[in-house]
């Protein structure tokens, strides 16, 4: 049976800037949270629909024994800021049969804030729920360490 969790998060951060950020194809998560990421890179694609990147996780998912995810861009709606990525391999489906996260970026009540609304749609396999809450507190702490990096880095 399909179920679902999901995060609305307040940032104040303009909605331009963190969809650069999550569009890139670059190490920017693995540098600035390197405990979650070692590493990000795209294996097939250019960053369009059908991309496959691969994140290697860093010493703060060794307790949860997921060491990569390989994951499949299936939407990328530039005007809606909209991204939904699938789970196609990694230890992560020992305990789910799908894994669907879906981010979406709106203007925030003032010019220079944003709202992401994150939902995570899965399938349990051999899970007990607390998978979930981890992950929906994961997104929360990398959305929030992207926030804290650019108000304190100057604009270009």
């Amino acid at each position: 049976m399909a179920m679902s969790i999901s995060a609305n998060i307040e940032l104040q951060v303009l909605p331009s800037k963190l969809w650069e950020i999550l569009t890139a194809c670059d190490d920017f998560l693995a540098k600035l949270i390197p405990d979650v990421f070692a590493s990000i890179e795209y294996i097939e694609g250019d960053g369009n629909v059908g991309t496959v990147r691969l994140i290697k996780f860093g010493p703060a998912a060794d307790a949860h024994s997921i060491t990569f995810v390989k994951e499949k861009l299936e939407i990328r709606d530039d005007a809606t800021k909209t991204l939904t990525y699938s789970v196609i391999e990694g230890e992560i489906l020992n305990f789910f049969k799908s894994y669907k996260a879906t981010v979406t970026i709106a203007e925030g009540a003032d010019p220079s804030s944003c709202t992401v609304d994150w939902t995570l749609e899965y399938e349990l396999l051999n899970a007990d729920g607390a998978f979930q809450e981890l992950a929906k507190a994961g997104t929360v702490r990398i959305f929030k360490s992207i926030e804290a990096y650019l108000l304190a880095s100057p604009p270009p």
